[in-house]
């Protein structure tokens, strides 16, 4: 009975060290989810492009708005393209980079007729976005350029939110750089208020 009674005592011992060490495991992993997110250093505002107008000038300009962006201290990145899963794939990577972030898809269309005039699509029945974009309609209405709003864009979410501009196609390249360098700008400086 003796030898029973110290084989128990061993495996009681070798039971409370497997569960100690699984423990210390455990927590050592939740501590260090916490000091990834928690503790993340202090990374500038992403903002991501895209367009889907095949157009020099506005491949151009976006060019122009990433270096001025960049100037202000945030950081602007331009996703090209051939097809919908790799835009998703690069902007996935990309938004890994930031702790925040927006992602702009500007373009050029027909349905803007003045060239100081900005369409915004908004996913259908978002009220948060519809007041943040009534602000920035009155920032940039301080600067001359006028912010139309659209609410009936029906979105699949894809895990990550896009801000859909659209600009006239008969700006010049000076003006649209312009109008999407004020347009990015006030919604960058709302968004990190």
């Amino acid at each position: 009975m003796v030898i029973n009674l110290k084989n128990f005592k061993v495996f009681i011992i070798a039971v409370i060290a497997v569960f100690t060490f699984l423990s210390i495991l455990y927590l050592s992993i939740i501590a260090l989810r916490i000091q990834k997110y928690a503790f993340k250093e202090n990374k500038p505002l992403g903002i991501i492009f895209y367009t889907k107008t095949p157009s020099n000038k506005l491949n151009s300009s976006l060019t122009y708005v990433k270096q001025k962006i960049n100037e202000y201290g945030w950081d602007a990145v331009i996703i090209e393209y051939n097809d919908e899963y790799e835009k998703d794939e690069k902007i996935l990577e990309s938004i890994k980079k930031y702790t925040k972030y927006y992602i702009f898809e500007i373009d050029e269309g027909r349905s803007v007729i003045n060239s100081n005039t900005i369409l915004l699509r908004l996913r259908k029945n978002d009220e948060r976005e519809y007041e943040r974009a009534l602000k920035i309609k009155n920032n940039l209405s301080d600067k001359n350029i006028k912010l139309n709003i659209v609410t009936n864009t029906l979105e699949k979410t894809k895990g990550y939110n896009v801000i859909k501009l659209e600009i006239s196609d008969k700006n010049s390249y000076e003006s649209a750089r312009d109008l999407i360098l004020n347009a990015v700008v006030s919604f960058s400086n709302d968004y990190t208020d």
